[in-house]
Parts: structure tokens; sequence; C-alpha cells
């Protein structure tokens, strides 16, 4: 498309931001909502509850290390082991 000089002001009128109507949005004046069901509340609850217990056992597992009273039964560990072999996981 060729633009002449006489030309150029009626393309310009076209694409004049001007000339275009504004439109007012009525989805900005919605808000959007979000509802939890009462399982996932308690899903998060027990959540919070299980590390919890998870950073306590380890924190006295560490004062029980530190402290030299930490003890493992060899029983435990080799049933650890076989468990681990049976199940192709790594231990």
């Amino acid at each position: 498309m060729k633009i002449y000089n006489n030309n150029i002001e009626k393309v310009m009128s076209i694409y004049r931001v001007d000339s275009v109507e504004k439109v007012s949005n009525k989805k900005t004046q919605m808000k959007d909502k979000i509802e939890i069901s009462e399982e996932a509340i308690k899903l998060a609850q027990s959540s919070n509850e299980f590390e919890k217990i998870k950073n306590q056992k380890i924190e006295n597992i560490k004062a029980m290390l530190s402290a030299g009273t930490y003890n493992v039964k060899a029983e435990d560990v080799a049933d650890a082991i076989l468990k681990g072999i049976l199940l192709n996981k790594k231990i």
C-alpha cells in the first residue's frame, strides 16, 4: 500500500486512539472469591501437626546423639537393609 501526502490524514484518522470509545470494564469491578473445604482445612492442620511431631523427633535424636545416648539395635538396621533390598529402595 502506498501512502501519499494527501492520504496521510485519512490513514492517521483510522489509527487514532482518541476515536475509540472507552468501554467500561465490569470485570474489574468483580472480586475473586475462594472457598476452602473443611477437608482441606483439616488436611492442612494435620500436615502442620505432622511437621511439628517430625521436628520434635529430629530434635530428640539430635539431643541423644550429642549426649551419646542414641543407640540403634543391629537387628533394626538389618531389618531396614533387608526391607530396602526387597523393595528395591536405597536406604
